[in-house]
């Protein structure tokens, strides 16, 4: 709101992080009370909460508004923001005539990472079960290795290159960033391709000792093809099948029958429970 008194649009790109797929306990604080007293309102008088997370949120919609049309890119980035949103009885423009969602912001699958998606790289996660952050180090370099493997493939199209150019920047950068908090996992963008000779490196490098322990192979927060999210990853499918977990059970099934060790179907993926499988 203060932003939307500015006489000068100050902000270019916005987006809202708060957790609202749980806004009623602790997701999302409205701008009305301080965090104590909201604290003390959730526990002592929960209704009367949520009426003030509505409210808060309807405000919010509205300073949205003025400042995108001054001409501030939104998008909401999947954490169930514009559900809560229409929830709260906000004019965000959706329509659920024949099962469409149609949002007036969108969300950053469909406008962002969908070009990326499309060419069929996205993120998975492996662990080292060994629990040696040596393993991991070990891990990276094979990654490393395999990345560098397919950008001297070929006739690789130059928006396939730039992606495993950026991913290889990170792979090779991402221990010094220290991001490892509890087990030595990590994650990485890939396509199938890649993901196939990193994942029998993998096998191999366990095979003969180089890694101390097995790699445990899982999906990252979201996905290319996997993901059943209405209000994400499948938000822009209008032709009702967008709630339905199609895509998720052929993946999880699918993966099992074809002799995964490690299969694994989740609810929520950050937008709250029930509002997406994965």
């Amino acid at each position: 709101e203060r932003l939307a008194k500015e006489k000068d649009t100050l902000v270019d790109l916005g987006s809202d992080q708060t957790s609202c797929h749980n806004p009623y306990q602790g997701g999302y604080y409205p701008v009305q009370l301080s965090y104590d007293d909201a604290r003390q309102l959730m526990k002592n008088d929960p209704n009367k909460f949520k009426e003030l997370v509505h409210e808060s949120i309807r405000r919010q919609i509205a300073a949205i508004d003025i400042l995108y049309e001054r001409g501030m890119y939104f998008f909401d980035y999947g954490n169930a923001f514009l559900l809560t949103a229409k929830n709260a009885g906000a004019p965000i423009g959706n329509s659920d005539e024949k099962h469409v969602i149609r949002f007036k912001y969108p969300s950053y699958v469909q406008d962002i990472m969908g070009d990326i998606f499309s060419l069929g790289f996205g993120p998975f996660r492996w662990v080292c079960a060994s629990g040696l952050a040596s393993d991991l180090k070990e891990t990276d370099k094979i990654a490393g290795d395999i990345i560098k493997e397919q950008m001297s493939c070929k006739d690789i199209p130059a928006n396939v290159f730039k992606q495993y150019y950026n991913n290889l920047k990170w792979i090779e950068e991402a221990e010094e960033a220290k991001l490892v908090v509890g087990s030595q996992a990590r994650i990485l963008y890939s396509d199938q391709m890649g993901r196939i000779k990193i994942g029998l490196a993998f096998n191999q490098a366990v095979r003969t000792g180089r890694l101390k322990g097995p790699v445990i192979l899982s999906r990252d927060h979201h996905d290319v093809s996997g993901t059943d999210a209405p209000f994400r990853e499948t938000a822009n499918i209008d032709d009702g099948s967008a709630f339905c977990a199609d895509m998720s059970m052929q993946n999880v099934i699918g993966d099992s029958f074809r002799g995964a060790t490690w299969v694994a179907l989740h609810n929520g993926g950050g937008t709250g429970f029930g509002q997406a499988i994965n």
